[in-house]
């Protein structure tokens, strides 16, 4: 496609540069032409690396949502079971890079006019933000949710890794409950299930009865299918 566009601008070009101009079809107007000939491809070629550079993103993106779906790489999972949707909680961490950034730039400002006393709590602020998002990011990529043909197993902890699984069979009753603003959010929702036998259970379904997740709607709709798949 990049090859086609090329020979088609210099068609174009080789057509125009052809062309009398004004009755004059000095060397002048060539090499006026030449120029934008130059320019126009290096044009093109600029928009076909920035296509180039959007398809690997895309392509990224789509294997990012396949690691998701599949969630984190060391479940434990039985034998013959199948994944079929993984998810976090929620965790507001483009708010906080954005205002990282204009920290940063902010900084860089107070810099340039000499500030020292701006600089250096602009320099503060940013490590200190920094240090924040770093230890709430850390547990948050270690949490997830996992609805799998079988079981809904949630998983946490960094170091001291742990699991809990609850049967789909168990399970007797599935709310979801989305609220105002944050259900705007990556489809923020909080899942509350009720399981037979649950004081019991307690300690081996923990973390299990109430999930604040994201994508909360797809979760739920894939819990009622798992658990009556003859409908």
């Amino acid at each position: 496609a990049l090859v086609q566009a090329l020979l088609e601008v210099d068609e174009l070009l080789d057509l125009a540069l052809h062309e009398p101009r004004h009755g004059n079809p000095g060397p002048l107007g060539h090499d006026l032409g030449d120029i934008l000939r130059v320019d126009l491809l290096l044009v093109v070629g600029r928009l076909a690396l920035v296509r180039l550079q959007l398809g690997q993103t895309l392509l990224a993106v789509g294997d990012l949502a396949a690691a998701m779906a599949a969630g984190p790489g060391d479940l434990i999972l039985e034998p013959n079971e199948q994944v079929i949707l993984a998810t976090r909680p929620l965790f507001l961490w483009e708010p906080l890079v954005l205002i990282e950034v204009v920290l940063g730039v902010l900084t860089l400002y107070f810099v340039g006019i000499g500030n020292a006393t701006l600089v250096g709590l602009g320099l503060v602020s940013f490590v200190l933000l920094t240090i924040w998002i770093v230890v709430r990011w850390i547990p948050w990529s270690a949490k997830w949710f996992v609805l799998t043909d079988r079981r809904l197993i949630s998983r946490w902890g960094v170091f001291n890794k742990n699991q809990s699984a609850l049967l789909l069979d168990r399970v007797q009753d599935a709310s979801l409950a989305r609220p105002f603003p944050l259900s705007l959010i990556r489809d923020y929702g909080v899942l509350r299930l009720e399981s037979a036998g649950m004081h019991s259970e307690e300690r081996i379904t923990e973390g299990l009865h109430e999930l604040a997740m994201t994508r909360a709607t797809a979760f739920y709709r894939a819990l009622n299918d798992a658990q009556t798949p003859g409908r």
